[in-house]
C-alpha cells in the first residue's frame, strides 16, 4: 500500500447561523480537531487525563515542523474567512437550583445569593459564515475523519451551538499551515512569547507548555519541515 501524499489543503467549515461559542483569542486548531476524531478508535484510554496529567499523544495524519527542540504538526487555527469580522451577540442560559436536590443541603436554602441561587448566566456567542483551517496533509484522510465524526465546533453543542453544515477539503497552491504573508496561523514557539501553551494536542493540557506568539503575530523564526 502506497503511503499518502502529503499536499497543502484549504479546510473550510460552513457554520449554522444559531452561531458558536468560543473564544476568538484562543481558536481552535485543526490539529486538535483531528485529533478529537481519531481518539475514539487510537487511544487505549477510556477516559480523558486530568490538565496535570501526562497526556496521551497520538500520530496525526499531518506533515510535521521543527523549531529548535520542538515540533508540532503542519495545521493552522480555525479562523473566519478573509475579510470577514464575525457578528457578537448576548444570549442567557438560565441556571436554576434543582428542587430534586433539596433534601441534600442543609442550612438555609437562598436562591437570591451563593451555590442555590438562580439566575441568568450570559454567554457570548460569535456568528461566523465559515472558518478556514490550513494544513499539510492528505486530502482524502482528513475528509474522511471530517465527515464522519465532526458535526459541531466549539461549545454547548448539546444546546444546538456551532452545529457544521458543511465543510470542504481542497488542495490549494501554497502551505499556510504555519505562515501566511509572515504572519502565524498557529501558536508557534517564541522566547518573546507572552502566551505559554502546547505545541501539540490536547491544547487544554498544562504539560510541556512553552511560551508561544498569537495567532497572527509576526514571526521570524527558522522552520523546518521534513
Amino acid at each position: 500500500m502506497s503511503t499518502p501524499k502529503l499536499r497543502p489543503l484549504k479546510v473550510t467549515f460552513e457554520m449554522d447561523m444559531a452561531g458558536v461559542i468560543y473564544d476568538p483569542f484562543v481558536p481552535p486548531m485543526l490539529d486538535g480537531i483531528i485529533d478529537w476524531c481519531l481518539s475514539p478508535m487510537v487511544r487505549k484510554s477510556k477516559s480523558a487525563p486530568t490538565r496535570g496529567e501526562e497526556p496521551e499523544e497520538i500520530r496525526l495524519p499531518f506533515g510535521t515542523w521543527h523549531i529548535g527542540k520542538q515540533w508540532g504538526w503542519c495545521a493552522s487555527a480555525l479562523l473566519p474567512i478573509e475579510g470577514e469580522t464575525p457578528q457578537e451577540t448576548i444570549r442567557y442560559f438560565r441556571k436554576r437550583f434543582r428542587d430534586n436536590r433539596i433534601t441534600m443541603t442543609t442550612g438555609v436554602i437562598n436562591m437570591q445569593a451563593g451555590a442555590m441561587r438562580d439566575y441568568n448566566l450570559p454567554y457570548t456567542v460569535q456568528l461566523p459564515e465559515k472558518f478556514v483551517a490550513y494544513c499539510l496533509a492528505d486530502r482524502h484522510t482528513i475528509h474522511d475523519l471530517l465527515r464522519r465524526n465532526l458535526k459541531y465546533l466549539g461549545q454547548k453543542k448539546h444546546r444546538g451551538m456551532g452545529m457544521v453544515i458543511g465543510f470542504s477539503v481542497e488542495v490549494v497552491e501554497n502551505d499556510y499551515s504555519l505562515m501566511c504573508d509572515g504572519k502565524a496561523m498557529r501558536w508557534l514557539p517564541t522566547a518573546e512569547g507572552l502566551r505559554e501553551v502546547r505545541l501539540r494536542p490536547p491544547y487544554w493540557n498544562n504539560n510541556e507548555r512553552v511560551a508561544c506568539c498569537e495567532v497572527g503575530d509576526e514571526y521570524h523564526g527558522a522552520i523546518s519541515q521534513p
